[in-house]
């Protein structure tokens, strides 16, 4: 049975004016594609979390993080493949996000996260945001 494939992610939490999230919508031909997602990806070669997080949201999103925090560590297997999401909350940036690869990115209350739908992995992430947040 041939290995299964492991991607390392950063993630972001971008918790903006009200304490609302912004969400970026996945291309309907990607892996869990037309689902909701917290702006990130892939690590690149012998890149920290930390730098792969500040990369990945200025290709995709066009801001500079100011300020970002450790958050949630987790693993998720799906059946073609396996992620580890290295979560980082994102409490200040600079610049107007917006979808640099095409991709719809909208600003939610916590509120109305629950009515959406997300990748499997994501879910753990948004179970924090109603702890944290919402509570």
């Amino acid at each position: 049975m041939p290995r299964q494939a492991h991607i390392e992610v950063a993630a972001a939490v971008i918790v903006g004016p009200d304490n609302q999230i912004l969400l970026s919508l996945r291309s309907p031909d990607a892996h869990q594609g037309g689902k909701w997602e917290f702006p990130g990806g892939k690590f690149e070669t012998n890149e920290t979390p930390h730098q792969a997080l500040i990369r990945e949201l200025k290709e995709e999103l066009d801001i500079n993080v100011l300020e970002a925090s450790e958050y949630l560590h987790l693993s998720h297997d799906y059946a073609e493949k396996s992620v580890t999401l290295h979560v980082f909350k994102v409490t200040d940036f600079s610049g107007e996000p917006h979808g640099m690869e095409g991709q719809e990115v909208r600003w939610f209350s916590v509120a109305e996260l629950e009515a959406l739908e997300f990748p499997d992995a994501n879910y753990p992430i948004l179970e924090k945001i109603k702890q944290d947040i919402a509570g």
